[in-house]
């Protein structure tokens, strides 16, 4: 009965695995490593978005179910950004967090390396679960930023932004829904209305909802309910859909909501990517710009 107990969790967490977006082919298995030294600089400048990018993912090319790659309990990683991600200049960044198929439940601290860990908690895994949040972490000189769990679990990270000279400020939204393919008025193509598997939901942002045509970037909640599927929902700047995420889904009538911070395309345009057939919800929160 125990064996048979255990080859259901295994399988499960094997499902829960596909609940992000595609791994990469090859990833290194996540190192312990100490923290410590010079706190990084204040907070300067504003926000600068990019199409969101893929830093880390540990499940590699290799059985989604193994644990071997996972970042081990209690034990910190250190994840280097590309310059893409945090250039030079760069003070902190914007990351979506996702913790898959953890073996216990706990909790999960992103924090820079330079300084000690915080008692904090970001993303809080569960088993057989895929668990995501927006944060919003300081950078030092080295491009890193440090990762610590409390169980053994696998990490998706991905950028959407970094924050320093030359960015924009963050403005405040009285809030304003932007779209709920629920309702007859904003339902899409099709008889229920759902997004359908891999097709773009395009939004204009900016130069509406008291966002300026200027606008660089948008805060939002993204909601996905009444999935047909277990996958995963990306918003990002209308063009070519990232291999990133940022809200799992499952099937089912189950809500998951993410916030994002999000570059708009050229027109003001935010675009969001279902890997399955889904309703989605998207609210305002407030805005990048001059």
């Amino acid at each position: 009965m125990v064996g048979r107990r255990n080859a259901v969790v295994v399988a499960l967490i094997v499902v829960a695995a596909g609940l992000v977006a595609a791994r990469p082919s090859a990833a290194v298995p996540p190192e312990c490593v100490t923290t410590g030294g010079v706190e990084p600089a204040a907070t300067a400048g504003g926000f600068t978005p990019i199409p969101p990018v893929r830093v880390l993912d540990t499940r590699g090319g290799t059985d989604p179910g193994a644990a071997g790659d996972r970042l081990a309990a209690a034990c910190t990683t250190a994840i280097v950004l590309p310059e893409a991600a945090a250039p030079t200049g760069t003070t902190a960044v914007a990351l979506t967090v996702t913790a898959v198929g953890a073996t216990a439940a706990g909790y999960l601290t992103v924090f820079p390396c330079s300084v000690g860990r915080p008692l904090a908690s970001n993303v809080n895994p569960r088993p057989v679960a895929v668990v995501s949040n927006l944060v919003v972490v300081a950078v030092g000189d080295d491009r890193r930023v440090c990762a610590y769990s409390s169980v053994a679990t696998h990490l998706v990270v991905d950028a959407t932004g970094w924050f320093g000279p030359g960015g924009q400020p963050y403005h405040a939204s009285d809030g304003a829904r932007l779209v709920d393919t629920r309702t007859i008025a904003d339902r899409e193509a099709g008889p229920d209305g759902r997004v359908a598997s891999g097709d773009d939901l395009r939004l204009a942002i900016g130069g509406q909802h008291g966002v300026p045509a200027t606008a660089t970037a948008a805060a939002v909640n993204l909601t996905v309910v009444d999935a047909l599927a277990d996958g995963y929902a990306v918003a990002y700047p209308c063009g070519d859909a990232p291999p990133t995420s940022t809200v799992p889904v499952r099937a089912g009538a189950s809500a998951r909501a993410g916030q994002s911070y999000v570059g708009l395309a050229p027109g003001g345009e935010l675009c969001v990517r279902t890997s399955v057939a889904a309703h989605v919800v998207v609210d305002l929160v407030g805005w990048f710009g001059p």
